[in-house]
């Protein structure tokens, strides 16, 4: 359907949630500027070893990728994703839908694909800018590009800059609606390499392995050649990790998963050593996502720890603004925000709710996620899943008592 343009729309951060926002306005005929300060994700790294993360692509992303008809190009850059083996294949959870999993570069490579093929007439990418200020009253946002600062008018701001959104600071600063929480739970994350004796891993899965305190668990980036596969392992913690050189790593490992040590090559421990252990446990709640002209995404609007749902609880808001959009046009772009914060804000607050159910530390948070899942209540497994809402998992979670209750 296409939209008379009568505003101008600024998407900041071009992120997986700024890009199928950008997208999915394009679609209907609504051109949008995307200011992003990183450079183009075809002149960028695949991928950063001390971030590269696995990511998987299910239920509530593939809603996100088919509602801008994408999934074409996911097929072509990541790999796909059968599902989850824990403790070396003792459970194994199917995935039997469409998914993905790889690298935070290959889907930003996938949708910049989507926007240069389809849409390169409707989004105006600027890569390489610096969003410095923003007023989210007037739609006044502060640039520098190449060295050059300047100052846009726009009508409409959508903030998708991740967990530290200048965007929503400047919301917190500015309108007195707008209440910030903070909160966070003991989860560190230090990536590893696995660089040996991967054969027998299947790339189309992500792997579970170790025992508490520590839980590692390991992916494949794909490349777009056949052999360039590379396995990365995220070792998660109730503490920040301070290891005393190669010796205390192997250690580690082998205390807690020796099946992993097999794996990696004295060269992989040693930038292990180095690499920075990141307190992935935190986690911001807003008492509303949008106010003045502006209107927050994904990361921006409500940070939590990683279950697997970043990407594609990000990807999903983009969508329902959409549709926000859609039903109230154009020219109606704070109310389609009214609208979007109501059916969004019960979802982002039941993500956070969910995360706070996986403490590393906790040997009965780790020990029920395992347990769950042959019954079919495992509240991540249940959260993959597209036709229930992330509320609707929290409701069940609830329902079942004592279970998810403690």
């Amino acid at each position: 359907m296409m939209t008379n343009q009568t505003s101008k729309i600024a998407i900041i951060g071009g992120g997986p949630a700024g890009l199928v926002s950008a997208i999915a306005s394009a679609r209907r005929g609504i051109h949008t500027t995307v200011l992003e300060r990183d450079p183009h994700p075809a002149d960028t790294s695949q991928f950063n070893p001390d971030r590269s993360y696995p990511i998987d692509i299910t239920g509530h992303g593939l809603k996100a990728l088919r509602y801008i008809e994408a999934t074409d190009v996911f097929d072509e850059y990541m790999l796909p994703f059968r599902g989850i083996k824990v403790f070396n294949g003792l459970v194994t959870e199917e995935w039997k839908e469409q998914g993905w999993t790889g690298s935070r570069g290959d889907i930003l490579r996938s949708l910049m694909t989507v926007v240069e093929r389809d849409y390169g007439d409707c989004i105006d990418c600027r890569f390489n800018t610096q969003v410095e200020e923003v007023n989210v009253e007037t739609g006044e946002v502060s640039i520098k590009q190449d060295g050059q600062s300047d100052t846009l008018q726009f009508d409409f701001l959508i903030g998708a800059d991740g967990g530290g959104s200048l965007v929503r600071r400047k919301m917190e600063q500015q309108l007195p609606c707008i209440i910030t929480e903070y909160g966070e739970i003991p989860n560190y994350s230090t990536m590893l390499e696995l660089d040996q004796n991967t054969g027998h891993l299947d790339p189309h899965y992500l792997h579970v392995f170790g025992g508490l305190p520590i839980v590692l668990v390991v992916g494949a980036i794909s490349g777009r050649k056949a052999d360039s596969l590379r396995w990365f392992c995220s070792v998660g913690s109730d503490h920040e990790l301070s290891l005393n050189g190669v010796e205390d790593a192997r250690a580690l490992l082998k205390q807690h998963a020796p099946d992993v040590l097999k794996m990696v090559s004295d060269d992989s421990l040693a930038s292990f050593v180095t690499r920075k252990t990141y307190h992935i446990g935190r986690m911001v709640s807003c008492s509303q996502l949008h106010g003045g002209r502006a209107v927050l995404l994904g990361d921006a609007g409500a940070p939590f720890p990683p279950i697997g749902q970043g990407i594609n609880a990000a990807m999903e808001s983009a969508i329902v603004l959409d549709q926000c959009i859609e039903r109230f046009e154009i020219e109606h772009l704070q109310e389609a925000a009214a609208q979007y914060n109501k059916h969004w804000k019960p979802e982002a607050d039941a993500v956070t709710w969910i995360t706070r159910k996986v403490t590393y530390g906790k040997r009965n948070h780790m020990f029920r996620l395992l347990l769950t899942v042959p019954f079919g209540i495992n509240l991540l497994s249940n959260a993959k899943k597209a036709e229930m809402s992330y509320s609707d998992v929290q409701k069940q979670g609830q329902n079942w008592g004592f279970v998810w209750n403690w």
